[in-house]
């Protein structure tokens, strides 16, 4: 197969993938390390729960991750004092749970390990989108990245 000699100049002139790897590493350690911090700060005796902001809806998330692994997909409402119809909401998170339950492990590792996957695949989407938005130079794809 062979290429015109513009598509070998314009693949040329597009920011790499390889060129971004660094980069993407940096910016997947920075969204960790507070997370790693409060592990591994908390005082003896207690537990980091895993949230930095909004624990309210960690608890949301990590009851459906729960749900899932119980082998419901239908999510209900645990922490209302109200009567609450199990709906069919928060599916990612009880398909997880179904993970969860097949690999093992804690609901925790397995939220924040989505919440990691979920950051790699928008920085490659952001790739792409800069790749598509700024064709054919390199630094303002860079920028735009």
């Amino acid at each position: 197969m062979t290429q015109s000699k513009f598509q070998s100049v314009r693949k040329a002139e597009e920011l790499s993938f390889k060129e971004l790897v660094p980069w993407m590493l940096v910016a997947l350690l920075m969204a960790l390390a507070p997370y790693l911090y409060g592990w591994l700060s908390a005082p003896e005796g207690t537990t980091f729960t895993g949230a930095l902001v909004n624990q309210d809806d960690l608890s949301t998330y990590l009851s459906a991750i729960r749900q899932g692994e119980n082998g419901r997909f239908l999510f209900h409402f645990t922490f209302s004092p109200e009567p609450w119809e199990p709906r069919f909401m928060l599916f990612p998170y009880s398909l997880l749970g179904r993970v969860s339950r097949l690999l093992g492990g804690s609901t925790l590792f397995w939220f924040h390990l989505a919440r990691f996957a979920a950051l790699s695949f928008t920085l490659v989407c952001a790739l792409f989108w800069a790749r598509i938005m700024l064709p054919g130079s390199r630094a303002m794809q860079r920028t735009g990245w």
